[in-house]
């Protein structure tokens, strides 16, 4: 089993850790500034205990930014290491260059403006002029595979 399929989540341990911590932060800097709001009636004092809350909630936003962001940049990573040994198994011949994917062989379909590269069968590419390609061409020209019909 490869090590992609082993990984169960995107995010390390420090990413969750990072946004568990800033989310309490946050909430806890909210909370604490509801209570000193709630505590007087000068509008000055209220207002510098309001800007706490803001920024406690600016705190738990930017915990939450970060961790998608980690998600994003580990499943991109994954997706450029699939592509890349795609690549490599079609140069090396284990992917034939006739035929479909879903047969086991290296040919897909693609138009010109197209990022992604799909099978025939495709419901995405269905009454398109595309062109056949192999997996190995479309990942040259920087094309990813079809998140719906390709494995």
């Amino acid at each position: 089993m490869s090590s992609l399929a082993r990984t169960p989540a995107p995010w390390h341990l420090g990413n969750r850790l990072s946004v568990v911590f800033l989310g309490l932060l946050g909430l806890g800097g909210i909370a604490f500034s509801w209570w000193m709001v709630a505590g007087t009636a000068e509008t000055a004092t209220q207002q510098k205990w309001i800007d706490v809350g803001v920024v406690a909630l600016l705190l738990a936003t930017v915990g939450d930014v970060v961790y998608l962001l980690a998600g994003r940049r580990s499943v991109r990573g994954r997706q450029r290491s699939l592509a890349l040994r795609m690549a490599r198994l079609a140069d090396a011949g284990l992917l034939a260059e006739d035929g479909d994917t879903d047969s086991g062989t290296g040919t897909v379909v693609t138009a010109a403006r197209m990022t992604r590269y799909h099978r025939s069968d495709c419901l995405l590419v269905r009454g398109k002029a595309v062109s056949r390609g192999s997996v190995a061409e479309n990942v040259r020209a920087g094309r990813r595979p079809c998140g719906v019909c390709t494995p």
